[in-house]
């Protein structure tokens, strides 16, 4: 792919970034710099890491973000339609982001309690044992076992 199309995508998630809330947080809107979420700042951190885009004053803000709204339940509560994707985005996030010496600490904040809160919507009996007790299609079970 050609620099300058990469460059083009990293400038439009770039519009999206929010300025920082009052605890100094970073989220990403959908298409411009208003409404953060969860699952929207997860694809826009994950977005900059497969364009290329390590340095710390691009990444800190969304994973604080993300790291932030899990403690605060915002990726079960408030976008629970957009769980599934949320979590797919920000395990890429996470994990990308631990391959990084200023990052390591993301991954196992994270895998440790993801890890546990999907163990434990799976279905333990019966002929769905080891299907996830999800609201919606399979798409969202088959984005859990990625």
């Amino acid at each position: 792919m050609q620099k300058e199309t990469i460059d083009r995508a990293l400038s439009f998630v770039n519009s999206c970034r929010c300025p920082p809330d009052a605890a100094g947080l970073t989220g990403y809107g959908y298409s411009s710099p208003d409404g953060p979420g969860f699952a929207r700042t997860a694809a826009a951190v994950t977005s900059l890491q497969v364009c290329g885009d390590y340095r710390p004053q691009s990444l800190k803000g969304g994973l604080d973000f993300l790291l932030a709204g899990r403690k605060a339940g915002q990726d079960t509560e408030a976008e629970a339609d957009h769980y599934t994707y949320g979590h797919y985005y920000a395990a890429q996030a996470m994990f990308q982001a631990s391959r990084h010496p200023n990052f390591s600490r993301y991954w196992s904040n994270w895998y440790p309690s993801i890890t546990q809160e999907l163990i434990s919507k799976q279905i333990k009996t019966g002929p769905e044992c080891g299907s996830f007790q999800l609201p919606g299609d399979l798409r969202k079970i088959c984005k859990c076992l990625l």
